[in-house]
């Protein structure tokens, strides 16, 4: 016994562990440490006091002294599993998640019931962005206790994540059938049905959520779209105020807001504050993706290739808006001084999108079942000079891929109406009307503007030919037919108003709509009745292949267009069909994208200044009959000779901005290094 072992008044090694554990049992780690310390002391080839001291040391989060002790402890008994799942633990907790899964599986190869190690482990997975690897061992946890709601909701996630939406509803719906009170289970449901498009149900389970737990954050912002789709604008100016209240305090904290920032862009026309948000979101991104200790920094080099390599990047090469608007983009790419990839994460729905833009590139590749870490190293392997991110922050994203830098020059292009706030897209595609010189203090990216129109509009897209009647789809044989095909959540009360005031105005006229859900269309004739517009004057529309919809859409006199969030494939929709469309210019990339459209269709002059002037126009497109045949008659020749539909010079056009920003790149980057 040492004198400073008797100085404690301790007399031996036993007593000096039991004291440390009585300590660390009331909560007084630092106690329990400094005695337990000393049992070492006195006996240093104990097993459990190595490792019991780790354990205080984690408690403590003290993660690389708590590592140390569950070293020594291994050295001292490699065959006691604890040691290794609770190093595994501290790796972990230092987001050292690659090094973490050889203790993990050492752990369970010594015992392989350890249902905690499989959890564990698959948790790991799931940092990494493997999520196969981790559906695995959530799967091996549950083979040895079935009672493992978390695992449950887990596998739902990654599930969902991977775009398995019915066997994700599955997950969720055993894990609150094991566990009712399950609240993270429950916003997952609703997350999953809003995607299947049942937002009514979707609802039912987020309201449980936020009844279980009034502070979920993602929950209250989940609710506020929902409540935009199924358009019940009482309970959304409630639900919309809260969470500006909660964003504001999470940005005020520092913290990535709840809300989207592609949610924040359709209820707020404030281009600072979608900003601010975009930056919150991406700030949170880099610093969770470099947790995860993936491949970052990337090496750029100047290749001396004779085609500059350009790809772009989306879910949504398929049945999408997004591919109706730039399938005939890739394939009039110049082949001489261009080589084009496509990767893709989104599922092969068969379309003719699909085949026209994987026979349009001269590389498709799926990476569906890669992590973002790997899907950047395959696109830096590949010499990616000029990546285009075709999704941003929108639904089904993975901003992790841009966000590990794997090309020297990275653009955010088409999908997303908004800035990134990342400081790894380096460019924004526009034009002069949706971001005016002015405005470009709003976006992190250098803006690009392209001479007409940012929009690609694809003038080959097909219109089935037989005839539509007005009887076919339900609408009245004389009066004027307004219509808006915009989807349910960009229509507001401030536009609805606008529309009942049309109607009122117009007398026999009705307003033909395409919304989602039976309780969208019930809150919509509720409000118009509160308007006093009488419920037949709506008439609402179910969905259609493209070209019957394209066909059916000629029927209507005017569309009327929707304000926070423009129309924007439904625009060149309208157009397209030969019916004009009136719209209102906003303070926001979203809210001027038609105004765009309309300008490089040579008919500005349907871009109305404010509310009252929009309300007004289309008053009297309605009413006044020679001007609407003048208006539509001037649609169909600016159709064939105005720049919209010009796809050959728009891709000219998108190809001059390519080479620039490559020439600035060489000359900035390359040259100076």
């Amino acid at each position: 016994m040492t004198s400073e072992a008797r100085s404690d008044g301790i007399k031996n090694w036993k007593e000096a562990y039991e004291k440390g554990r009585l300590a660390c049992a009331s909560g007084d780690l630092h106690e329990a440490s400094m005695a337990i310390e000393t049992a070492i002391r006195l006996n240093p080839n104990a097993f459990e006091l190595h490792h019991d001291l780790g354990v205080v040391f984690f408690q403590q989060n003290s993660y690389h002294q708590a590592l140390t002790c569950f070293r020594s402890a291994i050295a001292l008994n490699p065959r006691k599993y604890q040691a290794w799942f609770n190093g595994a633990n501290a790796l972990c907790a230092m987001h050292c998640y690659q090094e973490a899964i050889p203790w993990y599986r050492k752990a369970i190869e010594l015992n392989p019931s350890f249902a905690e190690a499989h959890y564990n482990l698959a948790n790991t997975y799931k940092a990494l962005d493997a999520p196969h690897e981790a559906i695995l061992h959530y799967r091996r946890a549950m083979d040895i206790d079935p009672n493992m709601p978390e695992a449950l909701n887990n596998i739902g996630t990654l599930l969902l994540g991977c775009g398995e939406l019915i066997d994700a509803r599955e997950c969720f719906q055993r894990a609150l059938a094991s566990d009712a009170n399950y609240t993270q289970a429950s916003y997952n449901l609703s997350l999953t049905l809003n995607r299947l498009g049942r937002p009514e149900e979707a609802i039912a389970f987020v309201d449980r959520c936020l009844g279980l737990y009034p502070e979920h954050g993602e929950g209250l912002a989940l609710r506020v779209s929902l409540l935009q789709q199924v358009c019940d604008w009482p309970a959304l100016a409630d639900a919309g105020a809260r969470l500006d209240r909660q964003t504001d305090e999470q940005l005020r904290l520092g913290q990535r807001p709840s809300e989207s920032p592609f949610l924040n862009f359709t209820r707020s026309d404030d281009p600072e504050r979608n900003l601010l948000i975009g930056k919150a979101w991406s700030d949170w991104l880099l610093k969770h993706a470099n947790h995860s200790r993936s491949n970052f920094g990337f090496s750029h080099r100047p290749q001396a290739t004779r085609r500059i390599k350009i790809a772009y990047l989306s879910e949504r090469f398929r049945n999408a808006a997004t591919a109706h608007l730039a399938s005939g983009v890739f394939g009039r790419h110049d082949r001489n001084r261009f080589e084009i990839y496509a990767y893709s994460w989104g599922q092969d729905d068969g379309s003719v999108y699909r085949r026209k833009i994987e026979q349009g590139v001269d590389h498709f590749i799926d990476i569906r079942n890669i992590s973002d870490a790997e899907a950047a190293q395959r696109i830096h392997a590949d010499g990616i000079q000029i990546l285009v991110d075709m999704m941003g922050w929108m639904h089904g994203h993975r901003m992790g891929i841009a966000a590990r830098r794997p090309a020297p020059v990275q653009i955010n292009y088409l999908g997303y109406p908004a800035s990134t706030g990342t400081p790894f897209i380096d460019y924004l595609i526009a034009d002069r009307i949706i971001i005016p010189y002015e405005m470009r203090q709003y976006f992190s990216e250098k803006v690009v503007w392209l001479p007409d129109c940012y929009q690609p509009n694809d003038p080959e897209t097909p219109i089935d030919p037989r005839p539509c009647s007005r009887i076919e789809f339900g609408l009245p044989e004389n009066g004027v037919i307004f219509c808006s095909f915009n989807t349910d959540y960009k229509i507001e009360p401030g536009a609805f108003a606008c529309w009942m005031r049309i109607l009122r105005a117009v007398p026999g006229s009705v307003l033909w709509l395409l919304v989602r859900s039976q309780q969208a269309r019930e809150n919509l004739i509720r409000s118009a009745g509160s308007l006093g517009i009488a419920p037949t004057r709506l008439v609402f529309a179910s969905p259609l292949p493209k070209a019957k919809h394209l066909a059916r859409l000629k029927l209507a006199d005017i569309a009327l267009d929707t304000l926070t969030v423009n129309g924007h494939t439904t625009t060149t929709d309208a157009l397209l069909a030969g019916v004009p469309v009136v719209t209102c210019q906003g303070r926001h990339f979203a809210s001027r994208v038609a105004g765009s459209i309309l300008s490089a269709i040579r008919m500005p002059d349907l871009v109305a200044a404010d509310m009252e002037s929009y309300v007004q126009m289309a008053i009297t497109l309605a009413s006044e009959a020679h001007l609407l045949d003048e208006v539509r008659a001037r649609l169909a020749n600016n159709k064939t000779n105005a720049p919209l539909f010009d796809i050959d010079r728009y891709v000219r056009n998108l190809e001059a901005a390519y080479d620039n920003v490559w020439k600035t790149c060489v000359t900035e980057k390359f040259q100076r290094a």
